[in-house]
C-alpha cells in the first residue's frame, strides 16, 4: 500500500481483520472495530499509546528489534506473533505490517492481523515445516529469510555423508532416523533465534544470526562436532556413525548466500568428507 487515503478508513473499518495505524514513531493513531473485538481495547484506550501495550512477554527484545528493522528498511513484516488481550489472554495472530504514508506524505505503519485458532496454527506449521524432521522446510526457510533480510551472519549447508549407502545397507527406516537425529542435533546446537531447515533429501541449511566474522571458525567447528559426536543406534541395535560435510557462507540471508554455501559444500566433497569448508577470502 503506497498511501493511505482518509476516505479509505470506512473500508478499513468494515474489514473482517483487525487494523492498526501508527505514526512514524510507533504511536497508535487509529484502530478499527475488529481490533476492539479481538483485543478488547477500544480506540480511546489505545489512542496515543505504543503497540507494546499488546505485548505478551512471549517474545524477547531482539524479536521486536528485528521486526522494526524489517519495517524501516524492507517496508514490511509478516508472520506469527503472540499478543495479549485486555483480559490477559495470550493469543497467536498472523500479522502483516506495511510502511506507507498519509495524505500529507508522513510515514505511517499499517498493521492488519487476525487471531489464529489451534487449527490455523496446525495448518501454518504443516505448510512451513518438514513432516519427517520437524525442521523448517524450504518454504518456511525463505519466509524466515524474508523477515531477516537486513541481517548478516552465517549460512551453512550440511549434508549427511554417504546417505544413499546408509539407505541401501540399513534400510529407509534407519535413513529416516538419521535425518531426524541430524535435525535434532542441529536444533540443539543453534540458538532459539537461529534457523534450521531441511532443504531437500539429506541436505540441511542452518542460519546463525548476530555472528562476527572472526567467530565463524570456532562456531562451525562446534556445530560440526555437535553433529558428529556419537553414532546413531537404529531399531536393530546397529550403531551408524554420523558423518557430515558442511559448506559455509558469511553474509546476508538470501538465495545468493544459500547458493554460495552450496558451492562450498560441493567443493568440500571433492577433496574430503566429514569436514567443514568456507571461503577463505571472506572468513580467513
Amino acid at each position: 500500500m503506497d498511501r493511505i487515503q482518509y476516505n479509505e478508513v470506512g473500508i478499513l473499518q468494515k474489514l473482517n481483520k483487525a487494523v492498526l495505524i501508527c505514526d512514524k514513531n510507533g504511536i497508535i493513531m487509529w484502530v478499527n472495530a475488529r481490533f476492539t473485538d479481538i483485543t478488547g481495547y477500544s480506540l480511546s484506550e489505545v489512542l496515543g499509546e505504543n503497540p507494546r501495550v499488546l505485548q505478551s512477554g512471549v517474545h524477547d527484545a531482539q524479536f521486536y528489534a528485528q521486526m522494526w528493522q524489517n519495517m524501516r528498511f524492507s517496508n514490511g513484516h509478516s508472520g506469527i506473533i503472540y499478543n495479549k488481550k485486555k483480559n490477559g489472554t495470550i493469543y497467536p495472530e498472523w500479522i502483516d505490517i506495511h510502511r506507507s504514508s498519509d495524505e500529507q506524505g508522513n510515514d505511517v505503519y499499517l498493521a492488519i492481523f487476525q487471531e489464529l485458532s489451534d487449527g490455523h496454527m496446525a495448518i501454518l506449521f504443516e505448510i512451513s515445516h518438514d513432516h519427517l524432521t520437524g525442521a523448517l522446510n524450504r518454504r518456511g526457510l525463505y519466509d524466515w529469510m524474508r523477515n531477516h533480510a537486513t541481517d548478516f551472519g552465517v549460512i551453512f549447508m550440511a549434508d549427511l555423508d554417504h546417505f544413499k549407502q546408509i539407505n541401501d545397507e540399513y534400510g529407509h527406516d534407519t535413513g529416516d532416523a538419521m535425518l531426524r537425529e541430524m535435525a535434532s542435533r542441529l536444533q540443539r546446537a543453534l540458538r532459539h533465534h537461529d534457523a534450521v531447515a531441511r532443504y531437500g533429501g539429506d541436505e540441511f541449511v542452518g542460519i546463525c544470526k548476530a555472528v562476527e566474522v572472526h567467530q565463524v571458525k570456532g562456531l562451525m567447528t562446534r556445530i560440526h562436532q555437535a553433529l558428529t559426536d556419537g553414532a546413531v543406534r537404529d531399531e536393530k541395535g546397529r550403531d551408524i556413525p554420523m558423518r557430515v560435510t558442511i559448506g559455509v557462507f558469511y553474509g546476508s540471508f538470501d538465495d545468493a548466500g544459500i547458493s554460495h554455501a552450496d558451492r562450498m559444500l560441493i567443493e568440500a566433497k571433492k577433496t574430503a568428507r566429514n569436514t567443514v569448508l568456507w571461503d577463505a577470502s571472506i572468513i580467513g
